[in-house]
Parts: C-alpha cells; structure tokens; sequence
C-alpha cells in the first residue's frame, strides 16, 4: 500500500499543474441486501445496518484526473438475525480504500464521477448480549457528485461489500460466513483544490 501511494505522489508530482485535493464529507449510509449464507454454527441469518457517515477524501487533482486515497467511518445501529431472534445494537464501521476519479470543473455547477476499492471494510458491534463482536472485509464503490459553486459538493454512492471474517468475544473466528451487503450513501461534501 505504501508503495502505490509513493508512486502516485513520485508521478503526479512531476508536473507543475497537479493540485492536492482535500475532500472532507458527511452524510448517511443504508446498507441493502442484507442476507448472511453460508455454512453457519452461529445461526446468524440477516445483518442490517444504517447511520451516520463520516470521512474525507485526499489526493492529487490534474486536469480532470483525481486519484488519492478515501478513508471513512460511521456510527449508527444494526439488526441482527440469530436463530430467528433480532437483536439490536450499536455499530461502527472504518474502511480504507484508493479512488481514481474525473471532476468535470464548471463556473457555477462541477460534476465528478469515481470509484474506489477498499481494502478494508470492518464492522464492529457493541452489544453485550451478543458475542460477535467484529466483521472483516473490503469492497469498492462507484460515486457521482454534483459540486455547487466550487465549494459545496451533494454526493451519491453505492457500495458493494464483502465480509468474510467474523470474530467473537472468545477469540474465535468464523470465515464460513458470506455476507455481502449493498450500501447506499448520501452526502455533503466540501472539495477542496489547494496549492
């Protein structure tokens, strides 16, 4: 991972009209397709999540090429179904992903266009009553965006995750499991060209 973003800085820095590209963004995310399969001991068979994002963008800018890296986390609460039981707890997730763009600049309206591969997805919940405690994956996502007078950005992206590690309480893991929601995110965004 550090190499690539070596190798981006080494090559966007050559050239005099590359930009550092600073977005910060909040906003909500919904997660669909919520079905767990798999060959299971834990019964789980449907894990919902929705709640609040938060996170930024940061890179190089050029021409019309953006390429950096997204990092991003939220907070918000999540349905668990175990052996036909629902539960409902709190959950974080964190992911760290690079994203390559297009941003379509205009004087009054910029559309931007992206997509990003994350290399990691993980959930965490907390909920004492449960023992699973954490889910690991990673996924991509493809976002469009609509940038109001250079400096307000109204965002739309759609996530595909794939969650393949489940860790318990006790230590143990389940990678048995085949979780692979479907996120819906809308935000705000404040994209920044600097330098």
């Amino acid at each position: 991972m550090k190499k690539i973003l070596v190798l981006l800085f080494l090559l966007i820095s050559f050239n005099a009209n590359a930009w550092l590209w600073i977005e910060p963004y909040a906003g909500y995310d919904i997660a669909i397709n919520t079905e767990v399969t798999g060959a299971d001991t834990s019964g789980i068979t449907d894990l919902g999540y929705n709640g609040f994002v938060y996170g930024g963008r940061i890179g190089f800018a050029w021409k019309i090429l953006l390429l950096g890296v997204d990092l991003n986390g939220m907070t918000g609460s999540s349905d668990i179904e175990i052996s036909g039981t629902e539960y409902n707890q709190d959950v974080t997730k964190s992911n760290f992903g690079v994203f390559v763009g297009l941003n379509f600049d205009l004087t009054l309206i910029g559309f931007r266009a992206w997509v990003t591969y994350f290399f990691t997805n993980n959930l965490g919940f907390h909920n004492s009553d449960l023992s699973l405690t954490e889910a690991k994956g990673n996924g991509f996502g493809l976002g469009a965006g609509i940038t109001f007078f250079k400096f307000l950005g109204l965002n739309f992206e759609y996530h595909f995750t794939s969650y393949d590690e489940f860790v318990y309480s006790d230590g143990t893991t389940d990678n048995d499991l085949e979780y692979k929601p479907s996120e819906i995110i809308i935000s705000l965004s404040v994209p920044l060209n600097l330098f």
